[in-house]
């Protein structure tokens, strides 16, 4: 029976992450901010085999929270980390940048961390998997350190993912990249949104297949390929996306 820990996992992608798993007898692990949301998830799975943490993974005693779920889980074979931040605009504030930095890179990294260590120190097979953004493609203007710190989590993955193999760490690793998908997380209208139920799909297919990466859906694979080669002085003139200022 999979033991599979999803942080930030009350609403998006996340929760629908957790339903699927549990469905699927897996046992599971859900962190969340909002204590309420954790207990209607549970409500949901009233079988016992979904454990659920209240976590703020900007705050410092979230690895040990993290081990603590574990604990109660038995144990974790896959740590999936949905948590992000990020708003849409182009004015650029400097608190609001800097708790970007605190979900998706601190946070980030401490959630990753306390993951790798727990692998390879118990010399468990695991698997590391992120929920990133087809933002980590390029440099977005309304949504600066966003599509940053998504960038980070793609090339910490990847640098990871060495260190397990000079350790022999006997852990996989997976980055999703979605395009844009209709949650509570998007506030303004963007080209090509999906559907949640249909993107979470194939976010789910390509984790629980352990792919090294994956870009959701195919018509936005063909965006990234097409971004990747425009240059950067030409990047950077553009208004690739609009935010609701405009």
């Amino acid at each position: 029976m999979q033991k599979i820990v999803i942080v930030g996992g009350t609403s998006g992608i996340g929760r629908y992450l957790a339903l699927r798993y549990a469905a699927e007898g897996a046992v599971i692990g859900v962190t969340g901010r909002r204590a309420e949301l954790l207990s209607s998830l549970k409500m949901e799975c009233p079988d016992g085999r979904v454990f659920t943490a209240e976590m703020d993974v900007s705050m410092d005693d979230a690895p040990q929270r993290l081990l603590s779920l574990v604990e109660q889980m038995g144990g974790m074979d896959r740590l999936i980390y949905c948590a992000g931040y990020g708003v849409n605009t182009r004015d650029i504030v400097v608190d609001r940048e800097l708790f970007s930095v605190e979900v998706n890179v601190k946070g980030f990294v401490k959630m990753v961390d306390t993951a790798f260590n727990y692998f390879g120190e118990n010399r468990k097979e695991g698997h590391i998997a992120t929920i990133s953004s087809i933002a980590a493609t390029k440099g977005l203007g309304t949504a600066a350190c966003y599509s940053a710190s998504k960038r980070f989590q793609a090339q910490y993955l990847e640098a990871l993912e060495q260190v397990a193999g000079y350790k022999h760490y006997k852990i996989k690793f997976t980055t999703i990249q979605p395009g844009f998908i209709r949650t509570d997380f998007i506030h303004h209208k963007y080209p090509m949104t999906m559907d949640l139920d249909y993107a979470a799909k194939r976010i789910f297919k390509a984790i629980s297949s352990q792919r090294r990466f994956k870009v959701v859906d195919w018509r936005w694979s063909i965006v990234v390929a097409v971004w990747r080669l425009i240059p950067r002085g030409l990047w950077v003139k553009l208004k690739i996306i609009r935010d609701g200022n405009n």
